[in-house]
């Protein structure tokens, strides 16, 4: 290990006596007991064995004690030397309030410290030096904290230069305030992004060319090649106005629903008979939308498919038919916005400005001050579960118990924050323990599998 400042005294200098035998270890073989005088050639083979698995065991007993050696004397290294909390990225980035805290010095060493036989291999055979590899990512850190009621894990990793910038370019994008007026305070679950399309597909190929063209070696040329004809092929700008890059998605409902299936009988003959049955599905409900300031591509699409009878038209909605299952899909163009939903409904509503939006405020700062958000209500799918047939068992009906008094759980990112890509996962928990991480260790414990 080179990380570890071990000398290694020659193998003689061992002394079996600092090494007992583990009795447990050598018991767990089940050494053969001793024979009888008649069976002195099966003991004999016998005998060979066990002392072979006897010798393993020792080994393994050597092994253990020196493990354990070295991994204390390496913690006490540590410790007294200040290595890792003497470093300046570490001490930039600690936390004193952290319950727990995760920090990596560098993303590509733990990459080649991990794989170091498949890195060397993949190096050798592409021709790559292998200081040239590197995924433009640096340092990171995750943080733990427990605020009275309320668990938060930040995350956030370094970035180079380059890829800072290329980064903070796509992500130059804010979401369409007009979603929020379609949106419903009782969906289960929001998740929305913000990127900027046009930017991003102007930066793919130079990512593609500084990244994997030192990760391909000896295709950098070609890799180069590809980059430009693809740049070249594309119309970015006229892309970017087809589809800006912001969109929500809002699972709204989980409901039951009989559908009908086919399957196949015996009759009285022993002829299989085709039957239609009817049973009962969850089926997801969702409303989602993306902004474009260009629908021309969207209008000529949605003809095609009603000209070849993929899609039905009524009164300016599309339904998509010949989907597998009984999901029906219907699509409205309206405002700059392309709605895709399952209630023809709240389609409808929205065609006719009679959609009427109760969206939390608190909801509607999240997702306007982030690049990436997914928010899920937990009331709403407890109450969503309990509304279908899910057989009940123990460990079911505690952990139903448990989370009845759960707030809200966010994941949530600002994009580009400095040099550094940032993220948060907060989830809101009962008031009913003194806080957040004992209610945690009490769900745990009470839902925990026990025969």
């Amino acid at each position: 290990m080179d990380s570890v400042d071990v000398e290694w005294d020659a193998v003689d200098s061992l002394n079996k006596d600092d090494f007992p035998l583990d009795s447990t270890a050598v018991d767990s073989y089940n050494l053969a007991p001793p024979v009888a005088e008649h069976e002195i050639a099966d003991a004999a083979r016998d005998s060979m064995y066990d002392a072979y698995y006897a010798s393993i065991a020792a080994d393994d007993s050597i092994k253990s004690r020196l493990l354990k050696e070295w991994l204390y004397q390496e913690a006490v290294r540590l410790v007294e030397s200040q290595e890792a909390f003497g470093n300046p990225s570490f001490k930039k980035s600690y936390r004193k309030n952290a319950m727990a805290s995760l920090w990596l010095r560098d993303i590509n060493e733990l990459y080649q410290d991990l794989l170091p036989g498949v890195h060397s291999a993949y190096a050798s055979l592409l021709g790559v030096k292998t200081e040239k590899v590197g995924t433009g990512f640096e340092s990171a850190n995750v943080y733990l904290t427990f605020d009275k009621n309320t668990a938060t894990l930040d995350g956030s990793i370094g970035l180079s230069n380059n890829l800072a910038e290329a980064y903070r370019r796509i992500y130059n994008r804010k979401l369409n305030k007009r979603f929020f007026k379609y949106l419903s305070k009782d969906a289960i679950a929001y998740t929305s992004v913000a990127i900027n399309t046009e930017n991003y597909l102007k930066e793919l190929p130079i990512l593609m060319q500084q990244y994997y063209g030192n990760l391909l070696g000896r295709y950098e040329k070609e890799i180069d090649l590809g980059s430009s004809i693809f740049s070249l092929l594309l119309d970015e700008k006229a892309i970017g106005k087809a589809i800006k890059g912001d969109g929500i998605f809002a699972l709204t409902a989980i409901k039951e629903q009989e559908v009908k299936y086919t399957t196949y009988e015996y009759d009285e003959d022993y002829n299989s008979v085709e039957v239609e049955k009817t049973k009962k599905e969850s089926i997801p409900a969702f409303l989602a939308m993306f902004s474009s300031t260009d629908m021309n591509l969207f209008k000529k699409a949605l003809a095609l498919g009603v000209a070849r009878a993929k899609l039905t038209e009524n009164e300016g909605i599309y339904t998509i038919s010949g989907l597998k299952g009984p999901l029906e899909v219907h699509v409205l163009l309206k405002d700059g916005i392309i709605f895709f939903g399952t209630a023809l409904d709240d389609l409808r509503n929205i065609q006719y400005n009679r959609y009427e939006s109760d969206l939390s405020s608190k909801h509607k700062k999240l997702l306007n001050d982030n690049k990436f958000t997914l928010i899920f209500n937990s009331k709403k799918m407890v109450k969503a579960i309990n509304s279908l047939e899910i057989p009940a068992t123990k460990q079911a009906l505690a952990l139903q118990d448990k989370i009845q008094g759960l707030g809200d759980f966010y994941f949530t990112s600002k994009g580009v924050k400095g040099k550094k890509m940032v993220g948060s996962f907060r989830a809101e928990l009962p008031g009913s323990k003194r806080n957040a991480l004992q209610y945690i260790l009490d769900v745990v414990e009470s839902t925990a599998f026990r025969p």
